[in-house]
């Protein structure tokens, strides 16, 4: 059975680190374009050679609210690769995507436990504000803030077994209130969605 590679962030965190493959940005820099000028930046002129960084100072998130932003994890193949618990060179597309099909005929079994690190910090529906989390204005022509582009949005059919899995960019509208925008004809979330408007 596959393994997972890393059991938690701090431990990929540190793994980054310690391969030059992390750059922690302590300077004071601003969620409203700043932030997404320097990313962009850095990809432009590091290209592939560019490292994943992790934003410590941002404008308006000062502790102990949460203060900082992890970007470009999955920027480079190799990235992906050890990410996945295989070595960073001399890896191909193909090996990455066979090490995903491997992991998908034997996922790993789920367990129920009384506690976790994930209820370490419990906020209530009525006390929810997605913006209490640095999430950027990335470029000046958005409609938005945007949480992420590299994770994972997770719907169910109503009408059948049906899940998808799908990488889909989440706009914060309000405190309370986020948008993804759904594609009835190119996406499976819209296809889903458009079943029941």
């Amino acid at each position: 059975m596959p393994q997972v590679a890393f059991s938690d962030l701090r431990g990929w965190l540190e793994f980054l680190e310690q391969r030059g493959q992390l750059a922690r940005v302590t300077s004071s820099v601003h969620w409203s374009e700043e932030l997404g000028a320097v990313v962009r930046r850095a990809y432009d002129v590091y290209g592939e050679a560019s490292p994943a960084m992790l934003f410590e100072n941002i404008v308006d998130y000062q502790p102990p609210r949460p203060n900082k932003l992890f970007v470009g994890q999955f920027r480079s193949y190799s990235r992906i690769a050890m990410s996945m618990g295989l070595p960073a060179t001399g890896i191909s597309v193909r090996d990455i995507v066979n090490r995903v099909r491997q992991c998908l005929k034997a996922p790993i079994p789920f367990s129920t436990v009384e506690s976790g690190t994930a209820q370490e910090n419990v906020v209530l529906a009525e006390e929810a504000n997605i913006f209490d989390f640095p999430i950027p204005l990335w470029h000046h022509r958005d409609g938005g803030r945007y949480l992420g582009t590299m994770h994972v949005v997770i719907t169910r059919d109503y009408d059948s077994d049906w899940v998808n899995v799908g990488l889909y960019r989440i706009m914060a509208l309000e405190p309370n209130e986020a948008t993804i925008y759904m594609s009835p004809g190119r996406q499976h979330i819209g296809q889903q969605y458009y079943k029941y408007v």
